[in-house]
């Protein structure tokens, strides 16, 4: 394991009240940079994201995302870019959700939802351009790559908020697929993100991060109570949990490296959610 290296993987995960302080300032460096030049960020549009940014800085994956990288080999500047590039998403999709459910009170109060849906639109497109930065270490194509991922990503996240927000036929079938579609495909991109970066092979860490994402997924759902989880046979719950375990173990083990440590801490931490919820 590379030095510096966190001990607990999941301390920069979904259920994480910390981050890595040189990526969210290396976002609003960023962010600050376009709104002096003005032409595609301007100031009021720059206040309101900002208040979006720092409601979601201390939960967001972009630590993990540069730990992995610099853990892979990346240089200092490169995975803090990388790091950016994840928090930048993370904050488009958190705007998104809070948007569908009423929840931006608490971080954009006084913003009218013509002015959040703006915002939100904004720093989506906004999140190609942070996304493009990184063809200093990854070259032109490969960064263009990243940007198609990254929206197709997004757009599975919306198919699997549009299940969730409607709840047809929910069920245990539907739960999964909802997991796969938004936190799975959520994590595959970070961690591609973060191989990429390193210069290692993105494919197996893409794989690994879609694993990641649901472990992650259902953990955080039983930590909080979360409504997704009612009315599902717990013992199915289980018995899917396990399986998550399962896979997760594996796809690491053929990865090696620091993947066996993430994923035993991650496999740990939902056991013990299982465990708990008996």
């Amino acid at each position: 394991m590379a030095d510096g290296f966190p001990d607990k993987w999941y301390c920069h995960s979904m259920w994480s009240q910390t981050n890595n302080p040189s990526v969210s300032l290396e976002t609003r460096r960023w962010l600050g940079e376009l709104a002096a030049q003005g032409d595609r960020l301007d100031r009021e549009s720059w206040a309101t994201i900002q208040r979006a940014v720092e409601a979601c800085a201390s939960v967001h994956p972009g630590g993990l995302v540069m730990d992995l990288s610099l853990a892979l080999g990346a240089g200092d500047e490169a995975a803090r870019v990388a790091g950016s590039c994840a928090e930048v998403f993370y904050v488009v999709c958190s705007l998104t959700d809070d948007i569908q459910d009423g929840d931006t009170g608490s971080y954009l109060e006084g913003v009218s939802l013509p002015l959040a849906v703006n915002a939100q639109a904004h720093l989506l497109c906004l999140a190609a351009n942070r996304v493009i930065g990184l063809e200093p270490w990854i070259g032109r194509a490969h960064a263009r790559a990243l940007v198609v991922t990254m929206y197709e990503t997004g757009a599975s996240m919306l198919t699997g908020q549009h299940r969730e927000i409607t709840r047809r036929d929910w069920g245990l079938d539907a739960y999964e697929r909802v997991a796969h579609l938004s936190a799975g495909r959520q994590f595959a991109f970070y961690l591609e993100l973060a191989a990429s970066v390193a210069g290692a092979d993105p494919r197996p860490w893409s794989s690994f991060g879609s694993s990641v994402g649901r472990v992650v997924q259902l953990a955080r759902d039983h930590e909080t109570g979360d409504e997704r989880l009612e009315g599902l046979d717990p013992e199915d719950v289980s018995t899917f949990g396990r399986a998550l375990v399962r896979t997760l173990r594996s796809r690491a083990a053929d990865i090696g490296g620091p993947a066996p440590d993430l994923s035993g801490q991650l496999a740990d931490h939902l056991e013990e959610c299982l465990r708990d919820s008996r």
